[in-house]
């Protein structure tokens, strides 16, 4: 059993740039190094399962077609794009406005209970309980000041985040008035 046509090569190196391309185009957490691995992984697994097929479609004599080798590249292929959905890490930017919007209901949360004024430092320290870490909740912070929703102070030596009261919603008839 011997994998002879040429187009056999073609597909293996367009599984490579596939899933190169991939890469640059939206999978920031993969490395180029990474994704010619996993190709050239995928690559040894469409020739050991195109080789398996050719068995099973006609026995072990003759040379292995190329249309054994695209039907083991299709659920490869599936496998790859599902293993990348999967590892995919959400962009940067997502990250911080998700972050922004669970600390601001955190903070809005406390500011009704306990008033709207809070030291930095404490606040740095309740970042765990907020599900933050203390870089995410770094990176967090700016984007509540720029959007209004908090106000950064110093008072002494210290630095205090005051919480602007988001305006109450009118419900109903007084809504019209």
């Amino acid at each position: 059993m011997i994998a002879t046509s040429k187009p056999n090569g073609w597909l293996a190196a367009a599984a490579v740039l596939n899933l190169a391309g991939k890469k640059s185009s939206s999978r920031a957490d993969l490395t180029l190094s990474a994704a010619i691995e996993q190709a050239s992984q995928h690559c040894e697994q469409v020739l050991r399962a195109g080789g398996a097929l050719h068995i099973l479609q006609g026995g072990s004599k003759g040379d292995v077609q190329l249309k054994s080798f695209e039907a083991a590249h299709e659920p490869g292929t599936w496998l790859i794009d599902s293993y990348l959905n999967l590892k995919s890490v959400r962009s940067e930017p997502a990250r911080v406005e998700e972050d922004a919007e669970q600390l601001d209901r955190a903070l809005t949360e406390m500011a009704r209970m306990n008033g709207p004024h809070f030291q930095l430092d404490v606040l740095r320290r309740l970042a765990p309980n907020f599900g933050l870490t203390s870089a995410r909740f770094n990176k967090a912070l700016p984007v509540l000041g720029l959007s209004g929703r908090i106000n950064v102070y110093i008072h002494g030596r210290d630095e205090f985040v005051y919480v602007n009261a988001p305006a109450p919603r009118r419900v109903g008839h007084a809504a019209s008035c």
